[in-house]
């Protein structure tokens, strides 16, 4: 089966490839996490301790957000989150970042790159800066940056936050860089202490199943084994949503790491995203945004044009391809005084499947996709 669900691989190589504090922009550091909600939750009691103490955060994000970026400030006493509403592309709505700047306030802006896009921040960043407010970008889906990938710091914010389980065979890894230009050291570090080991064999369980899904032939057993591997995954995510833990990353986590060809995975990604978007040519899905020649994407999303979302995933995983979407723990428009504001995102919500560009998919797999995708209405 077709998938972007991330796999256990075996990987017996000797050669050390190096790490992915190499794949940060230039001019920034970074600390190691497990979790990237435990990244965040380090920052604000950093940002509680210092200059913002005695007075509440304003933090403005989207309402379609990870609930491992929303939780840390949802839950933090010293917070206060307002949601900005999104344009069709998934950028920021600038006018509702002013607004709250002009309102309540805002001292600490989130910005996502939705699927490893480019989130065209610049007048959002630049609202922040007028107001001294800290910028944060969630790369969790573009670890592998943009098509430069030696694009200056100045593109993207204070602190970056990469989640590595997204794209690696890993059940644990999160990275926090700070731009040295901003604040000369790190200013946050992780606790000695690693996630429960319960958590992770959990979730290195989900990444052996999804590896069975990926070899699987019979859709109706590739289900079967979804369904399996989404219950390992709730194992896992119970016990680190129990808590802020913020614990390092594993030992394990970054040996598998380190023998992982970043530089193949890339490139593979990269001809794979091109290949969608040299191919799909079916009037029954349209393509979010055309991805720039030369990303590295997470996914491309795209929208169901049909009026039949769920319709078209199962005809899809009849002939073998397993599309996604992001909907659970990603929905938080109920936590506004106003969701009836959010149509962009409830669109988007009803309508968009994540079509897999995963580096493991060779370009004869690839073609099949296109075919299967063109092939549905």
């Amino acid at each position: 089966m077709l998938t972007m669900l991330r796999c256990w691989q075996e990987n017996e190589a000797v050669t050390a490839f190096g790490d992915c504090d190499s794949l940060l922009p230039n001019g920034y550091t970074g600390a190691r996490f497990a979790t990237g909600r435990g990244a965040l939750a380090a920052l604000i009691d950093h940002l509680a301790a210092s200059e913002k103490a005695g007075r509440p955060i304003h933090v403005a994000m989207p309402a379609y957000i990870a609930e491992g970026v929303y939780a840390p400030f949802a839950r933090s006493s010293h917070c206060h989150v307002h949601f900005y509403r999104l344009n069709p592309d998934l950028t920021p709505n600038t006018q509702d970042i002013e607004d709250l700047r002009n309102g309540p306030g805002l001292d600490l802006l989130m910005l996502v790159h939705y699927f490893g896009g480019n989130c065209s921040g610049g007048q959002a960043r630049r609202i922040a800066r007028e107001c001294g407010a800290i910028v944060v970008d969630d790369m969790a889906h573009a670890l592998f940056g943009f098509a430069d990938g030696d694009r200056g710091q100045e593109e993207f914010g204070d602190f970056l936050l990469y989640s590595l389980n997204k794209f690696l065979p890993v059940p644990d890894g999160a990275i926090l860089a700070c731009r040295s230009q901003r604040m000369p050291s790190m200013p946050v570090t992780p606790e000695p202490s690693e996630m429960p080991p319960e958590a992770l064999a959990s979730y290195c369980a989900h990444l052996r199943l999804n590896a069975r899904i990926l070899a699987e032939c019979s859709p109706a057993a590739a289900m079967a084994l979804a369904r399996e591997s989404g219950s390992a995954y709730e194992h896992y995510y119970a016990e680190i949503n129990s808590g802020l833990g913020r614990w390092k990353q594993s030992d394990f986590s970054r040996q598998i790491e380190r023998k992982s060809d970043l530089a193949r995975m890339r490139s593979n990604r990269v001809r794979n995203a091109e290949i969608l978007r040299k191919g799909v040519s079916t009037p029954a899905v349209r393509l979010l945004s055309a991805p720039i020649s030369g990303t590295a994407p997470f996914c491309l999303p795209a929208l169901v044009t049909t009026g039949d979302r769920d319709g078209f995933v199962a005809a899809a995983a009849a002939e073998g391809l397993l599309l996604s979407t992001l909907v659970d723990k990603w929905d938080f428009r109920s936590a506004d005084a106003e969701p009836e504001r959010f149509e962009v995102e409830d669109d988007f919500l009803a309508r968009h499947i994540l079509i897999p560009v995963n580096e493991f998919i060779d370009e004869a797999a690839m073609a099949r996709l296109v075919t299967i995708l063109n092939g549905l209405s």
